[in-house]
């Protein structure tokens, strides 16, 4: 019993310091530096392969942030909290000019 509510205790703080609801990874609007240069961005969900199809299209303007690589790709976060792999050309800093734009599924 005692090792259940030691669990149960782990698993509640891991949820408060993950910034469980709110904002995306407990980040505010201002975190998101970068955007999507190119309309009709490919992205992949779980990585890319050779034989995958995208997942999707992102278009130019879409703010989001770095938050990890593999090979071309980058991870980014997008403002509504999805993660997808985007090839790393197709990243820049943001613009100030740049507006919001519309993820197609």
């Amino acid at each position: 019993m005692k090792n259940i509510l030691s669990l149960l205790l782990m698993i509640l703080a891991l949820g408060l310091f993950t910034g469980c609801g709110g904002t995306p990874s407990g980040a505010n609007k201002d975190s998101f530096d970068r955007m999507i240069l190119s309309d009709d961005t490919e992205f992949y969900k779980d990585g890319p392969t050779v034989y995958s199809s995208p997942d999707g299209r992102l278009s130019r303007g879409t703010r989001c942030r770095v938050v990890g690589s593999a090979g071309q790709y980058l991870q980014i976060e997008l403002t509504n909290g999805k993660t997808v792999y985007v090839n790393f050309a197709s990243v820049g800093p943001l613009s100030e000019d740049s507006q919001a734009a519309r993820i197609r599924f």
